[in-house]
């Protein structure tokens, strides 16, 4: 009886450990594991490589339309078509292939002056962090601010992109609330 003891008590010790064993040897639900510890960083990894992709697509389509529309200033079309600002926003957001909303998210900036040694950036962002509003009234004329023949024009398209907004941990935003300015500008002079 008390080889039998001996034999029922070392065996209750020895089960506890065996249970143990097979668990740390079992390799079944590794994948799964390994998948939860590295499934948060490669999906962070490929969503901020789709917003970094979209803000640079939306930069090369602003500064694309930019140059576009520049060239209108720049031949005397503005002039000849008699183009409002609301009207030569709408030209910006046309060149853009529809990812440019032609809202209250894009602002258009027009100067003139004598010289290149006179012109003066314009700055996109109000004191409060907000986008700045276009030069002049939608009804107003492009030409009125685009100056004379031969003369220095700056044009600068400041754009309110959202999609920095959208992935909280990427922050490109410049802006109170959260989303990136992109601003291009052209710079040239008038044909006379």
């Amino acid at each position: 009886m008390n080889q039998c003891m001996k034999k029922s008590g070392a065996s209750s010790a020895v089960r506890p450990v065996r249970p143990v064993r097979r668990f740390i040897k079992d390799t079944r639900g590794a994948t799964a594991v390994e998948f939860a510890m590295v499934a948060l960083p490669f999906l962070m990894m490929i969503f901020g490589m789709i917003a970094l992709g979209v803000h640079f697509l939306t930069s090369y389509v602003l500064e694309n339309s930019a140059d576009r529309v520049a060239r209108m200033i720049r031949t005397g079309e503005v002039v000849t078509s008699n183009i409002t600002v609301a009207g030569f926003k709408q030209k910006v957001c046309d060149n853009a292939f529809g990812i440019i909303k032609c809202d209250l998210v894009l602002a258009v900036h027009v100067q003139s002056w004598n010289s290149f040694a006179a012109v003066t950036p314009v700055n996109c962002l109000k004191s409060d962090g907000t986008l700045a509003p276009s030069t002049g009234s939608d009804g107003n004329l492009i030409s009125q601010f685009a100056g004379a023949p031969n003369q220095i024009v700056l044009v600068t398209l400041c754009y309110e992109s959202k999609i920095a907004s959208l992935i909280p941990f990427l922050d490109l935003g410049k802006m109170n609330n959260g989303a990136a300015l992109l601003q291009t500008s052209v710079t040239f002079r008038t044909e006379p």
